[in-house]
């Protein structure tokens, strides 16, 4: 089962990956819909918004630092580039990538190069999260200070999402304090308290300014 479009109630991330789910859709339906896009995502790990958005787009393609079953493309390790040429792709897509690279910059450089002009790049990363690394966990941002670095590399933002005002983040940054301590049982009855705690108080918005998640849409310039 995709946890990530169908997850848990139990477990950890419930609320988190429900809101997640609903700003990609709502890209997806703004976005995407009716364009006969070559999309790649970039850094696509076991691809898991794929499901939901491979009915809109022409050709899906996944590229990764290890040519695993869901990746076409490798990414170099050491520079970060892709085997394609420049103005190779109409969307590029990246899902929780950006906090576990080495330098964003380069990163960002590389979407844009293989981007087509007015090219669209979908990026969600962190602001509050706790530490994650997968195999590595090096950065957060304000909306302001990732909006500036996508600019910086040559992009203009479209539109900016925000999910978890700041209560409900600080609910998770609580729950997660906890999480790794407990055993099995006493793990989801946690998990499904927090999860109806964040229910309950988070505003329900997508464009949060202080935000666990934010999801830049932006186009090469």
């Amino acid at each position: 089962m995709n946890k990530r479009l169908k997850p848990l109630f139990w477990g950890g991330r419930y609320y988190h990956l429900i809101k997640l789910r609903q700003c990609n859709e709502y890209v997806i339906d703004k976005y995407m819909k009716g364009n006969n896009f070559l999309l790649l995502d970039f850094g696509c790990g076991e691809c898991p918004y794929k499901p939901i958005i491979v009915p809109h787009v022409k050709e899906y393609i996944g590229a990764d630092i290890t040519l695993n079953e869901h990746a076409q493309l490798l990414i170099n390790p050491e520079t970060g580039h892709i085997d394609v040429g420049d103005n190779h792709f109409d969307t590029l897509l990246s899902t929780q990538v950006l906090e576990h690279v080495i330098s964003p910059t380069n990163y960002l450089r590389e979407a844009h190069r293989v981007l087509k002009k007015d090219g669209l790049l979908v990026l969600s990363t962190h602001g509050y999260w706790m530490y994650h690394p997968d195999p590595t966990d090096f950065w957060r941002w304000t909306r302001d200070g990732l909006e500036k670095i996508i600019r910086d590399e040559g992009f203009e933002i479209v539109e900016t999402l925000g999910i978890f005002n700041r209560f409900t983040s600080g609910l998770q940054l609580m729950q997660d304090a906890l999480i790794h301590k407990l055993p099995n049982g006493p793990k989801q009855v946690w998990n499904s308290i927090f999860a109806v705690l964040q229910l309950i108080f988070d505003n329900g918005r997508l464009n949060n300014r202080d935000a666990s998640v934010y999801m830049v849409v932006a186009k090469k310039k």
